[in-house]
């Protein structure tokens, strides 16, 4: 395997934030993820009007985050069978981010806007040669480790919803 040299600009993209994946309704991507995955905690799901989709935050055992997607935003996706959406990265700057990965290939899809799922923190989606990626802008603590800004608590159980 080959090495990137310390001359490798850095992106920014150091800390995964969660994986979005497309899907019809949420109640349905949850039931499913509830089958398959050790479920710690469920966000309430949010209709963000910027990006006209219907949202909620899973949080898993292993401390994965998977956010589910609804709506028009992801419906071309799911008629070709596509529900792997973006990969998110928390992001210091990123505005700095998204000029460095702009300079690499990535092209700015939309203008940052706050996200109502993420307590109002910036975000921006670039294409990428490797897929779509989604920049959520917060503090990263020196241990670089953060957890994803939700909107509020995360529900310990369905039932408590």
């Amino acid at each position: 395997m080959t090495h990137a040299s310390n001359d490798t600009p850095d992106s920014g993209l150091h800390t995964l934030h969660h994986i979005g994946f497309a899907c019809a309704d949420i109640e349905s991507g949850l039931r499913f993820i509830e089958q398959v995955y050790p479920v710690t905690g469920i966000s309430e799901s949010v209709f963000d009007p910027s990006q006209q989709a219907t949202l909620c935050l899973v949080e898993t055992a292993n401390s994965l985050f998977i956010e589910l997607v609804a709506g028009p935003v992801v419906a071309g996706l799911l008629e070709r069978g596509v529900t792997l959406y973006h990969v998110a990265y928390s992001v210091k700057d990123i505005g700095a981010t998204i000029r460095t990965l702009s300079r690499a290939g990535a092209r700015q899809i939309g203008k940052v806007v706050p996200a109502k799922l993420f307590n109002g923190s910036q975000v921006c989606f670039l294409q990428t040669p490797l897929g779509l990626i989604e920049l959520v802008e917060q503090a990263i603590p020196e241990n670089g480790y953060c957890v994803p800004s939700v909107p509020r608590a995360l529900n310990r159980s369905r039932e408590s919803s």
